[in-house]
């Protein structure tokens, strides 16, 4: 752990891993949309032990590990609850993961994924138009001069300057600009995401990545989605809000037992140290006597 301060304390990541329930390949892979260059993308759900969450400073959230071969993101399950329960889309995949995208799977792990119909709610509708709004100014504050005279938003993120000189746009913001209307569509209308994209949506977005499909034609599609969302919300079997007491509920036991556990073994650790010092105590202290006893019948 850190020094007490206020920054975060940073579990290892053998801590870490010690300490995850639920393993899963994310970002493009999960959605089946991933070419030979993606990256691979993990997120790892942990129960973080007592003395990280109950101390002097902020209590841990976070620990992303960056390597050659993989992005590794550990996350605090509180934290990981709040994001899901928003309707955050990137937070909701792990609930709806296919079992190939599972690369660490135990049983608190199963327990939540059980649970996913606890987060299906009309603010995660919300969220997935927000999030589509967001991409939708990425995408118009990264096009080539070619589209200038087409921009009326500006937006923020890491442009791609290889797909814009190629391409006139960035189309790997396109094409998840044009996921998020698909998949807010399908979770408004059903409560549920299909993990990887089915066919033909995964082929066009495939297409719409490689830059075979014109911004005008992304633009118009995206709007159309967007449209189609809001009528999928508005006519939403959905709750307006999640079960936010009973995921409380399950996450708080889970803590619970998780250190109450760790308490026990602690403790019988520590009991048998315990015993350990007293036996090696008493076999000294045998020791002494028999050598005095020895010595005097000698004498």
């Amino acid at each position: 752990m850190s020094k007490i301060d206020g920054d975060h304390p940073k579990l290892t990541r053998e801590q870490a891993e010690k300490h995850c329930i639920l393993k899963v390949v994310v970002g493009s892979h999960i959605h089946g949309l991933n070419i030979p260059a993606s990256d691979v993308d993990i997120e790892a759900i942990v129960v973080e032990p007592l003395e990280s969450v109950v101390r002097m400073g902020k209590p841990f959230e976070d620990l992303v590990i960056e390597t050659p071969d993989e992005d590794v993101k550990y996350i605090s399950l509180r934290k990981w609850c709040w994001l899901a329960l928003n309707g955050n889309p990137n937070f909701l995949l792990p609930l709806f993961a296919p079992t190939s995208s599972i690369i660490g799977g135990y049983a608190l792990g199963s327990q939540l994924r059980d649970m996913k119909s606890c987060f299906a709610s009309k603010r995660a509708g919300k969220s997935h138009l927000g999030y589509m709004n967001n991409q939708r100014k990425r995408l118009l504050s990264h096009v080539s001069a070619a589209y200038v005279d087409k921009i009326t938003n500006m937006g923020h993120g890491r442009m791609r300057d290889e797909l814009v000189v190629e391409h006139g746009y960035d189309t790997k913001f396109g094409m998840h600009l044009l996921r998020l209307g698909m998949q807010g569509v399908e979770f408004c209308r059903t409560g549920a995401l299909t993990l990887p994209l089915p066919e033909p949506a995964r082929a066009y977005l495939l297409d719409v990545r490689a830059g075979n499909i014109s911004v005008e034609e992304v633009l118009y599609e995206s709007d159309r989605l967007e449209r189609e969302m809001k009528r999928e919300l508005d006519a939403s079997p959905l709750p307006n809000e999640p079960r936010w007491d009973e995921v409380e509920e399950w996450m708080q036991d889970t803590y619970m037992n998780s250190w109450q556990s760790a308490k026990m073994v602690k403790d019988l650790a520590t009991e048998r140290r315990i015993i350990a010092a007293s036996r090696a105590k008493n076999a000294a202290r045998d020791a002494d006597w028999i050598e005095d006893t020895t010595a005097a019948k000698v004498e």
